[in-house]
């Protein structure tokens, strides 16, 4: 498999977990309120 290729699959992979946990901490703030 190409190396480049697998690297950006990482850090897409990497920007949907920090994205989910954005809206997941986000959704926590509006449960609170």
């Amino acid at each position: 498999m190409n190396q480049a290729l697998l690297n950006n699959t990482t850090h897409a992979e990497h920007e949907n977990l920090v994205i989910r946990r954005v809206w997941q901490s986000d959704s926590n703030l509006k449960n609170m309120l």
